[in-house]
């Protein structure tokens, strides 16, 4: 048997802020909230590039994420 190792990756990724302003103006325009599929629709960007900015928005404070049975909703967050 082989001993399982637990490695955490952790990497760096480059916003790019005009992308970042598009992705927000997405979650704006949608006042019941936007899903990744929402704002990748809106922009045509990958899945992972839509949900990547959608985080960064969080982490930014510019946005907020509600859970609703299989899907995330992300809004427009009040605090700045």
């Amino acid at each position: 048997m082989s001993d399982l190792l637990k490695i955490s990756i952790s990497y760096e990724t480059t916003i790019d802020p005009e992308l970042l302003e598009k992705v927000e103006k997405v979650v704006e325009s949608n006042k019941f909230g936007a899903t990744v599929a929402d704002v990748k629709r809106a922009l045509n960007i990958n899945r992972s590039t839509a949900k990547r900015y959608l985080e960064a928005l969080v982490s930014l404070g510019r946005a907020k994420r509600e859970k609703r049975g299989i899907l995330t909703f992300y809004y427009k967050s009040n605090i700045q």
